[in-house]
């Protein structure tokens, strides 16, 4: 995972979630995440296992600042 990734899953705050797109166990949320005092707008992946909704840290995080 990049560092930004693994910093905004592990230490964010997450705000305005929007579902972008579903497609039965996977899906794309983009959120307003901020770590470090540093706001971003990104798209991260979801997936689901054992019925629960799990973040992809395992891909780049495209982020923007926003």
């Amino acid at each position: 995972a990049d560092e930004w990734g693994t910093a905004a899953g592990a230490a964010a705050g997450f705000d305005d979630v929007e579902l972008v797109s579903d497609d039965g166990d996977t899906a794309l949320v983009r959120v307003t995440v901020t770590v470090d005092q540093v706001t971003r707008t990104a798209e991260m992946p979801l997936r689901q296992v054992d019925g629960r909704w799990l973040m992809d840290l395992d891909t780049s995080l495209p982020a923007t600042p926003g």
